[in-house]
């Protein structure tokens, strides 16, 4: 049974809490970003603190409901909990730039001409606005 002791274990009600990360309230920051990987059409969102770092990103891609849509959709929400977490980009750039998976191909970002994955083109593009360093991936199929 859910928040019952047994012995002297503590109850989830007595567990401390977690410090809440910093919200805000009304404007956002940010900029909206129409793109184009392996000629699937999608749209990244990316909001900032007061200060200019990254608070949140959001994907969207192709037909509401699809696995693949779904899929970033939630990876971003992730990736968004952590950075307003104390989480840096860097973390994120350095785990998800150069996945591999379909769709791939060119894209219709000047800077980030060819990339492995969605997930691949929305870190390389975040690493450029905010981290203001390209993203050197050692595979021959993104450029």
């Amino acid at each position: 049974m859910h928040g019952t002791t047994t012995g002297n274990a503590p109850t989830s009600a007595a567990r401390p809490r977690a410090r809440r990360p910093r919200h805000r309230n009304g404007t956002r920051f940010g900029y909206t970003l129409s793109f184009t990987v392996g000629g699937l059409e999608g749209e990244l969102i990316a909001n900032t603190h007061e200060d200019g770092t990254l608070r949140e990103i959001f994907i969207y891609v192709g037909k509401h409901g699809s696995t693949l849509a779904g899929l970033l959709d939630n990876l971003a929400a992730a990736v968004s909990i952590g950075l307003r977490n104390g989480v840096p980009l860097e973390r994120y750039v350095d785990e998800f730039a150069g996945v591999g998976f379909s769709p791939a191909g060119m894209t219709d970002d000047p800077d980030v001409r060819r990339a492995s994955s969605v997930m691949d083109y929305v870190m390389r593009r975040l690493a450029r606005d905010f981290l203001r360093q390209p993203v050197i991936v050692h595979d021959a199929t993104v450029g």
